[in-house]
């Protein structure tokens, strides 16, 4: 008897569970990702959207091809200067972060185009089948989690109740949403169903395009349907680096947080992979990694950049760290199925804009208001372009076969949490669970924020050396790594994870 293992890391059991089911019904890793992503939409709805943006990073088990999508969010083409934006502070306890929303915030989503394009290339089970699990779901009503309660209640509450359209839907009984109430969304089942019957075309050159053009330019918003109907997705080779005889593949380009986490690990090559027990040496390679992105994230290298080739942008690093004489919300979710094709992927709303368009069930996004996204300022981006975004979701190969996946919420932490993660499982060789349950360091600014649970002397060390932000126990600050392998799955408690793995035997 042959026994095949599943593997899934999710950070809601919602979105894991969908998962589950369909690989269950005989999908493969794909099919779960798509179900996984609606549903997260729903589960999850503070941090991600079918009107989001995000990236997908696969290994493919048939041909062992490494790959992803670009689905993240493009520039509007329409520029105004009477714009609906406005500043909104998020305190996460001992840092405070400012977003900015309404309806110029909102960039042209690709999450829904994206996803679908997965489905259509990679799938193997009916659209149906993968959305069977949101839409009962939504239809039947379930209790959102106390992190997602806390994320709208005690974060997230003044995007919530930014708008009429908003407080219908997410308001019930006259209290926002929470965790003691019994929430369905019919909107959300039937525009799922629409989409089964009508396909993509539906959001972005249909109907509900039409209702977004008009509702946008009446208040004061950007996006147009043309910008909706000129979206598409990308499908690239990623960036692939060798580190301790594992090779970590990453996407690039519009994915800043791929190119900043290929600058550390090409920092970790040059100086012999550092110490396994100095702490310090890591957080020099997140301060260089900070330093490098400053120097690159320019005016005068935007054009540059935009146009980038693989090739340059090694080379640009290259050069960089050589010279030197020294050294969104979001959410993740990763799946391997019985096969070992693996799925990557980290989608995003940005903390939403306030704005639900009438009978879809969820909120736009507002990328445009995300200052780690916008390096040149606001409204400073070509038209038609993608933002530049700090998700990326890993996948880790040795000698060619698959091994790991993973990836990170937690906006400009993303590369860090990751950093942090791969650092203490292919480094110092600790446990999955170990390696994303262990304190984070950040560096930003020249301040290094930290988790209670270091070592005193590595504390003392650091404080010496800079400004320092403690935080006393765990926090969603420092991101959530979701990770999972061919037999084996870990999950951030950070962020509510939650992961299975299931076995299958012939």
């Amino acid at each position: 008897m042959k026994r095949f293992f599943c593997a899934v890391s999710a950070g809601d059991y919602h979105t894991m569970q969908s998962a589950i089911n369909t690989l269950e019904k005989g999908g493969n890793a794909f099919d779960a990702a798509v179900s996984s992503f609606f549903t997260a939409c729903l589960a999850e709805l503070p941090l991600t959207s079918p009107a989001g943006g995000g990236y997908l990073t696969y290994f493919d088990a048939k041909t062992k091809d490494v790959k992803y999508y670009d689905f993240f969010v493009n520039v509007p083409s329409k520029n105004t200067k009477e714009k609906n934006f406005y500043p909104v502070n998020v305190d996460f306890k001992s840092a405070v972060q400012t977003f900015h929303v309404g309806y110029a915030s909102t960039a042209v989503p690709g999450n829904l185009a994206g996803i679908l394009t997965v489905h259509q290339e990679k799938g193997c089970l009916p659209l149906s089948d993968c959305l069977e699990y949101p839409i009962k779901l939504a239809e039947q009503g379930f209790y959102i989690s106390p992190f997602i309660s806390y994320v709208i209640n005690d974060l997230l509450a003044p995007i919530f109740l930014a708008t009429e359209e908003s407080k219908k839907q997410f308001v019930i009984n006259g209290t926002l949403l929470n965790d003691k109430t019994f929430f369905k969304n019919f909107e959300y089942a039937n525009f799922l169903k629409t989409l089964i019957k009508k396909g993509v075309d539906v959001f972005y050159n249909g109907e509900i395009a039409d209702q977004i053009e008009s509702i946008y330019n009446k208040n004061g918003g950007l996006l147009q349907k043309s910008d909706l109907m000129n979206y598409s997705v990308e499908h690239n080779t990623p960036l692939t680096i060798s580190l301790d005889g594992y090779e970590l593949h990453l996407p690039f380009k519009s994915s800043i947080g791929g190119m900043l986490l290929y600058f550390s690990f090409k920092f970790l090559e040059k100086y012999n992979h550092i110490s396994k027990n100095s702490l310090s040496d890591l957080v020099e390679v997140i301060k260089e990694t900070s330093l490098y992105r400053n120097s690159f994230f320019k005016e005068e290298n935007l054009d540059l950049f935009i146009n980038i080739s693989k090739e340059k942008y090694i080379d640009f690093i290259n050069r960089y760290l050589y010279s030197k004489k020294d050294l969104g919300n979001t959410t993740h979710f990763s799946i391997v199925d019985k096969d070992h094709n693996a799925v990557s992927c980290t989608t995003s709303n940005g903390e939403g804009c306030g704005v639900v368009i009438s009978n879809t069930g969820f909120m736009m996004n507002n990328m445009l208001g995300e200052e780690d996204l916008n390096f040149f300022g606001f409204f400073n981006w070509p038209k038609n372009k993608r933002l530049f975004s700090m998700m990326s979701p890993t996948i880790i190969t040795k000698n060619g076969e698959f091994y790991l996946a993973l990836g990170s919420a937690g906006s400009n932490r993303i590369r860090s949490a990751i950093l942090n993660t791969i650092y203490n499982f292919i480094i110092k060789k600790l446990s999955l669970d170990k390696s994303i349950n262990s304190p984070r360091i950040h560096f930003e600014n020249n301040i290094v924020y930290y988790e209670q649970g270091f070592p005193r002397e590595f504390i003392k060390e650091v404080e010496e050396q800079y400004d320092t932000v403690k935080f006393d126990e765990f926090n969603m600050y420092f991101g959530g790594v979701h990770a999972a392998g061919k037999d084996f799955a870990a999950s951030d408690t950070r962020r509510n994870g939650h992961h299975k793995v299931i076995k299958h035997s012939s």
